[in-house]
């Protein structure tokens, strides 16, 4: 038997809520926006015209404020003839150092000549920086800057270029300079004809490139090679790096009839490698 819920409970019932529903969306009333005559917010005449020019600091010719006006016109900077000057005086500095130069026993020294003319330029930039412009002299700047960096590294701006081989066969041909430039050089002095006794000095040179030196097996041979990059190897000794110095006398390895002959090797190096080695 069930029992009756007594007068001081309270009985409820479990029954599903509805989600609300959003309010329904009704249009404001249309705002009215006054444009001004031309019916355009950024027009000249509208309400979001742009301040007067003249009460502007800067001045943009796309102001909208200057639509229908005629642009000024640009006026031209004068010309400025600090470039041509600046170029005519480097070209008389570099002929002067060339006269001095040409009356040395050295010779001319196009790093030298080079190096004064940038001078020149870089005073001709100084002046150019304050009351011209200049533009042409960075980049006449720039080429001999580059001109003279490379004298410095290859010791001289390299005249030849290509592989060469020289075979002198007698002591009077030893009066010249084997210049290799750029590229590769072979100085043959195998078949050289030596008087017994004699003394034979033999210049040779690479700027960038490899040089190697072929000695006869009878002779006494003094070598004294300078590098600025690479290596110098004479006969089985190796050195390398950079500012390279090596001096070095080699005794025969055949013993000549009579008293050695003894030739003297002047070898310069620029970017490269040089080798001395004995002929067969």
């Amino acid at each position: 038997m069930t029992d009756a819920p007594r007068h001081d409970e309270a009985v409820t019932a479990e029954y599903p809520v509805p989600p609300p529903e959003p309010p329904a969306y009704r249009p404001g009333p249309p705002t009215a926006v006054d444009y001004g005559a031309q019916g355009a917010p950024f027009a000249p005449n509208g309400p979001y015209q742009p301040l007067d020019p003249a009460r502007r600091a800067g001045y943009s010719p796309y102001d909208p404020a200057l639509y229908g006006r005629p642009l000024p016109r640009r006026e031209r900077r004068p010309k400025s003839y600090i470039g041509a000057i600046t170029l005519l005086l480097a070209f008389i500095v570099g002929g002067i150092v060339v006269l001095a130069q040409s009356k040395s026993a050295a010779g001319v020294s196009p790093t030298i000549v080079g190096g004064a003319m940038l001078i020149a330029i870089g005073s001709g930039l100084l002046v150019a920086a304050w009351w011209g412009r200049g533009a042409g002299l960075v980049a006449i700047g720039t080429v001999v800057a580059l001109l003279v960096g490379m004298g410095l590294m290859f010791g001289g701006v390299p005249r030849n270029v290509g592989t060469f081989e020289w075979v002198p066969s007698s002591v009077a041909e030893a009066s010249r300079l084997y210049d290799v430039g750029v590229g590769d050089g072979l100085l043959d002095l195998s078949e050289l004809e030596l008087a017994p006794g004699s003394t034979v000095t033999f210049n040779a040179a690479v700027s960038a490139g490899e040089l190697v030196v072929i000695v006869p097996p009878t002779a006494r041979v003094e070598v004294k090679a300078r590098n600025k990059v690479g290596d110098i190897q004479i006969d089985r000794a190796l050195r390398g790096g950079v500012d390279v110095r090596f001096d070095r006398t080699l005794e025969p390895e055949v013993r000549p009839q009579g008293e050695p002959a003894t030739i003297v090797l002047n070898l310069r190096g620029g970017v490269g490698d040089m080798e001395v080695r004995r002929g067969a």
